[in-house]
């Protein structure tokens, strides 16, 4: 499986159409089977996109290799961001002359 991460503020439906439009052009990916392409966890700053295709034995490798950097340049293509895991650290000021030091 290859699993792409996308930011909360990009449209999710439309995401998922692009993915499973360029899966059933591609020409190393079984239609039948139809590839399998689903939300596979929400994280704390993305939504994981979990996509599963079928290939035949003797191109499976070959799209192995070649499918997550085929999805990234489609993503980017189309405008869909491809969010960096983020912490939100917040500092508060110290009292320095409190007993707490």
């Amino acid at each position: 499986a290859t699993k792409l991460r996308i930011s909360y503020d990009d449209d999710l439906d439309r995401t998922l159409g692009i993915v499973r439009d360029f899966l059933a052009q591609h020409e190393l990916v079984m239609n039948d089977p139809a590839p399998t392409v689903f939300v596979s966890e929400l994280g704390p700053s993305w939504i994981e996109i979990s996509v599963w295709p079928s290939a035949l034995v003797e191109n499976w490798w070959a799209l192995t290799i070649c499918l997550p950097q085929d999805l990234l340049n489609l993503l980017r293509r189309e405008g869909i961001q491809m969010p960096y895991a983020q912490h939100e650290v917040r500092l508060r000021p110290m009292d320095v002359d409190s007993d707490q030091k």
